[in-house]
């Protein structure tokens, strides 16, 4: 059988790696296919592992180190992070998007 490769491969590998980045569940699938990987091949290390995944040698040792700890592979999910509490109300903001929705002229605007 022929061996085949990928024309565009560096490409591909930018937008699968950018994928992963956008998308939460496929962070997660990504994390598991990492261990899945250092489960299969035992002399696969953490290095050759984040080379292959776009990843440093340490998270790929945190993922395995989480899994480890837990005995679950729920702990590669993300965890949702509170971030800055918004600067303008809940009324505040309700009034403002009032205000867009309206022609330019009802606002003052000319």
């Amino acid at each position: 059988m022929q061996k085949l490769e990928l024309q565009t491969s560096e490409l591909i590998h930018e937008k699968i790696l950018l994928y992963f980045k956008k998308n939460e569940e496929a962070r997660f699938i990504h994390r598991l296919h990492g261990i899945l990987l250092k489960i299969d091949n035992k002399d696969s290390t953490c290095d050759s592992i984040g080379k292959s995944f776009g990843q440093s040698a340490r998270t790929v040792s945190k993922w395995i180190k989480k899994v480890n700890l837990s005995g679950d592979i729920e702990v590669l999910r993300d965890v949702k992070k509170p971030g800055r509490s918004p600067k303008l109300s809940e009324i505040q903001l309700a009034s403002i998007k009032e205000v867009l929705q309206k022609a330019p002229e009802l606002s003052g605007v000319t």
